[in-house]
């Protein structure tokens, strides 16, 4: 085997390598679906959103325009805020202010706001 030849099967190994690199980095995953469940704090309201639309939690609510929305995962058939942003519901001001529907210790999601409770 000569030198143009071991730089073509280079070539075409490191080409191999790159596209592989490239479909692995730009796959969606099988159970990955293309949109997020989210809940505002605020008004209790459930929104799904596209994957692709959010860049930051918490997420600016379509209707009121306020930054409310968290992400939500279902566990035995309830809504829970998601337990990487539990912090976030209890330190921040503005969030905490406006929380009615999520139990910052559980992070579960209420059916009705706070002040409505007995």
């Amino acid at each position: 085997m000569n030198d143009q030849q071991k730089k073509l099967l280079l070539a075409i190994g490191l080409l191999v390598i790159a596209v592989g690199c490239y479909i692995w980095f730009n796959r969606r995953g099988d159970g990955l679906s293309s949109s997020i469940k989210y809940v505002c704090v605020a008004t209790g309201e459930r929104f799904s959103i596209p994957r692709d639309d959010v860049n930051a939690t918490p997420w600016i609510n379509p209707k009121t325009k306020e930054y409310t929305l968290f992400p939500v995962v279902e566990r035995d058939g309830k809504l829970y805020v998601h337990p990487r942003y539990g912090e976030t519901l209890r330190t921040d001001p503005k969030i905490s202010e406006v929380n009615k529907y999520v139990d910052t210790r559980t992070l579960e999601v209420r059916a009705e706001p706070e002040s409505s409770r007995p």
